[in-house]
């Protein structure tokens, strides 16, 4: 009887200890492993004689490229973009051409090119468009806005009128409640001066 009652009366603190042991043992579970994975050795990789030979000879060329100096060629270095002499003059006289109106493309374009063109006009089209109407929302909310504030403005001159009212209404308010407290003293004083007269 004793018994139950001791596991009804701590079962809570039972359950916590035995949850912190189990808790415990993962832990050391996990030091021993990530220990064991630490103290053995990994196995070095192993390449064939074919990868070792390649690999050992891009290791040699990658250290004569950063530690020698490049030999000055005397040949002109080859362009990495081929251009025609036609295609040069089309971009030499589109680059230095004072264009009417800069968003103005040559019309040589690809169809590709003319299609992305118009996607991006598209795309900007519809987030000025979106733009506009959120400013539209914007300048409803500025407009109501200037006319709470107008009507603030308006009232301030009002309000400003009103203080000296205020102060002298505080004034007498103040008085007054002066008045009622005497009167309630007073009240007090007679009515234990007539509790006093009957008791006697």
């Amino acid at each position: 009887m004793n018994q139950k009652n001791f596991f009804k009366k701590y079962f809570i603190e039972i359950m916590v200890i035995l949850f912190m042991g189990i808790i415990i043992i993962i832990m050391i579970n996990m030091i021993n492993k990530n220990r064991h994975y630490v103290a053995s050795p990994q196995k070095p990789l192993s390449f064939s004689e074919s990868e070792k030979e390649t690999f050992d000879s891009e290791a040699s060329e990658i250290d004569k490229s950063i530690f020698t100096r490049p030999k000055r060629s005397s040949e002109t270095s080859q362009p990495k973009i081929k251009t025609t002499a036609s295609r040069f003059e089309q971009i030499k006289t589109y680059l230095f051409q004072e264009a009417d109106h800069p968003a103005v493309l040559p019309l040589d374009l690809s169809s590709e090119e003319q299609e992305k063109n118009a996607e991006l006009k598209k795309s900007w089209k519809l987030s000025l468009d979106f733009l506009k109407e959120q400013k539209k929302g914007v300048d409803e909310e500025q407009k109501k806005c200037d006319e709470y504030q107008s009507q603030l403005n308006s009232l301030q001159p009002q309000i400003e009128s009103l203080k000296p009212q205020k102060s002298s209404l505080e004034k007498e308010k103040a008085v007054k409640e002066q008045e009622i407290n005497n009167l309630k003293q007073n009240d007090r004083k007679g009515n234990q001066d007539k509790i006093e007269k009957l008791q006697d």
